[in-house]
C-alpha cells in the first residue's frame, strides 16, 4: 500500500433528514455508492436530533448524521455530490482533516480511493 500522511485524508460530516436517509438514497449513496472512488468509507448515526436556528426560528429535526473518509483529491467532487443531491436547501457539508492516525489505517483508506479508479 502507498505511504499516506494524515493531511492527505479527510472526513468530511453531513447531517441528513432521517426519513430520507436510507443508505441507497441518492444523497448518502452518490452517484457509485461506497463503490466509487469519492468515498470508500461510511459511518452513520441513524438517530440524532440537531437543533438550530433557521429563518430566525428555532428549529429540531430527527437526522443521521454520516461521516465520508476520502482523500483530498476527492474532496470536492464528494462536496458537488452531497450538494447536488441533498433535500435541504443549505446542506450540512463540513470538513474535517486529519492531524494523525494509524499509519496501516490511513494507507488503507488512500489505496481504496486509489484503486476505485484503476
Amino acid at each position: 500500500m502507498a505511504e499516506v500522511t494524515a493531511d492527505e485524508t479527510h472526513n468530511s460530516i453531513q447531517t441528513h433528514p432521517r426519513h430520507r436517509a436510507r443508505f441507497e438514497d441518492g444523497a448518502t449513496a452518490g452517484a457509485g455508492g461506497i463503490g466509487s472512488a469519492i468515498d470508500r468509507v461510511r459511518e452513520s448515526c441513524p438517530k440524532i436530533e440537531s437543533h438550530y436556528r433557521w429563518r430566525g426560528k428555532l428549529e429540531r429535526s430527527a437526522e443521521v448524521l454520516m461521516v465520508m473518509k476520502t482523500t483530498q483529491p476527492r474532496v470536492v467532487a464528494l462536496e458537488k455530490l452531497i450538494v447536488a443531491k441533498h433535500p435541504y436547501e443549505t446542506p450540512e457539508f463540513v470538513v474535517l482533516n486529519l492531524t494523525g492516525g494509524a499509519k496501516k489505517y490511513l494507507a488503507w483508506l488512500a489505496e481504496s480511493c486509489h484503486a476505485a479508479t484503476d
